[in-house]
């Protein structure tokens, strides 16, 4: 008799919600899902799935757990220093909180005999924990990415994108999908599906709406778990909104042609680019590293985040709006609309940079993105002296009419169809085969 696999979902309730319903009909999976509080226990437990719920305590009390192995210290210890919950923790105490949930996972992948587990992207330390846990257990973990072409998805075993699961069809598309994509993309058409519609007038009103709501309850009502405790982020975002109301002066009309231009698109701020894929985690520490190497007749050209407009307004840009060397667009501007006026793009891991590339558009990697390895990418580790004179060498050299570059879409062809599936995995919106997706979790074991 064949064993079922027994897989498990850490991804706040979205994936038990919309993945378990596509799985309803299959004796082969047992699904099990871990959940860090009893809101999230009782919000599972009421969709009345066919689960098993494992209840990883996230609180915040006088844990008393001891010490791990040297080398887990020492990557926790390192985890720790950037992350955006614990950044303001006194250390001793965010140690012995990340050394329970280390625990915990370790004691329920043994217990329940886990198979393979899906993840979001590694973003935080809880999420660290459980990649740590499963390492120990010699146990994969998939953690989904959207790809760049809408609609589409791939998986990654640890933290970056440069470990990624294998495909399970050699035909998901042609490459004259990718052209016709890559023309979509410079007409500003066919955005990423989480970005489309954020700044309507309407989108932004429910979205101040329930960060404040969000930050009320967890100030005012007793609080279950550690991470539902930070309300650093919701601010952020509400600052955003309102500063993309009454902060536009700073904002950058129009793009004279007799400067080279280097291009910085902002990430969206908390996510796991910011933390896990760079020696870098804040976005500002960049943009002076860049304007301390600006080559003459340059400027730096900053574009916001659709999804966080407003964001170059807040006080930790005061001094870059100043300089007289930035140019800051909107995030409401299609990027596309300057592709004609860019000689470069600097970025950690933004798919603006595989827009622009399937331009002929050269583009600085600072983390680890699955198109590192891509024709027209380059990738640096520190903004040092490389970084510099590679900065100096586009900006000098004559810029090109825009065209389609093959082997840039050749490169993506081949990736595509050897690492991805079709579907989304996207709160609100997950529409993926669950039995191809399950399938390729099967074959990459």
């Amino acid at each position: 008799m064949q064993c079922k696999m027994k897989i498990a979902l850490f991804s706040r309730a979205f994936l038990a919600a919309e993945l378990s319903p596509l799985l309803a009909n299959n004796t082969d999976i047992e699904l099990i899902c871990f959940v860090t509080s009893k809101k999230e226990f009782e919000i599972i437990k009421s969709f009345s799935l066919k689960i098993k719920i494992i209840h990883i305590k996230d609180y915040f009390d006088d844990l008393q757990v001891s010490e791990l192995d040297k080398d887990l210290e020492g990557k926790l210890a390192i985890f720790l220093n950037t992350c955006r919950f614990f950044r303001n923790t006194q250390r001793d105490k965010s140690l012995r909180l990340a050394r329970s949930w280390f625990r915990q996972f370790e004691l329920a992948i043994k217990t329940h005999e886990i198979t393979a587990i899906i993840d979001e992207p590694l973003s935080t330390t809880i999420n660290y924990c459980l990649q740590l846990a499963a390492d120990r257990q010699s146990l994969k973990v998939f953690h989904f990415h959207s790809c760049w072409v809408p609609d589409f998805t791939f998986f990654s075993f640890d933290q970056h994108q440069n470990n990624l699961a294998d495909g399970i069809a050699s035909d998901i598309i042609t490459f004259q999908d990718l052209v016709n994509h890559s023309r979509l993309r410079l007409s500003g058409a066919n955005s990423p599906i989480y970005v489309r519609g954020v700044n309507k007038i309407g989108s932004k009103v429910l979205r101040l709406t329930q960060a404040l709501a969000s930050i009320g309850s967890r100030m005012l009502f007793k609080k279950d778990s550690f991470t539902d405790q930070n309300i650093d982020y919701l601010l952020y975002d509400v600052k955003c909104i309102l500063s993309s109301v009454f902060k536009r002066s700073h904002y950058c009309q129009d793009l004279e042609n007799n400067y080279c231009n280097i291009l910085f698109p902002l990430h969206y701020y908390p996510e796991a680019v910011l933390q896990t894929w760079s020696a870098y985690t804040r976005q500002v520490e960049i943009v002076e590293n860049i304007l301390d190497v600006l080559p003459a007749n340059c400027r730096l050209i900053i574009k916001e985040h659709p999804q966080q407009v407003g964001a170059t307004g807040l006080s930790e840009f005061s001094n870059i709006r100043k300089n007289k060397n930035v140019l800051i667009v909107r995030g409401d501007i299609s990027a596309m609309s300057l592709v004609q006026n860019v000689n470069c793009v600097v970025t950690i891991g933004s798919t603006l940079a595989i827009d622009f590339a399937m331009m002929g558009i050269p583009a600085a990697i600072l983390g680890k993105p699955h198109y590192l390895s891509a024709p027209m990418i380059t990738g640096f580790n520190k903004l040092d002296d490389s970084f510099s004179n590679w900065l100096h060498d586009q900006t000098t050299k004559k810029m090109k009419p825009l065209e389609v570059n093959i082997n840039f879409i050749n490169w993506y062809h081949k990736f595509m169809n050897e690492h991805a599936i079709p579907g989304t995995i996207i709160p609100g919106n997950t529409k993926i085969d669950a039995r191809k997706m399950f399938k390729l979790i099967e074959e990459n074991l």
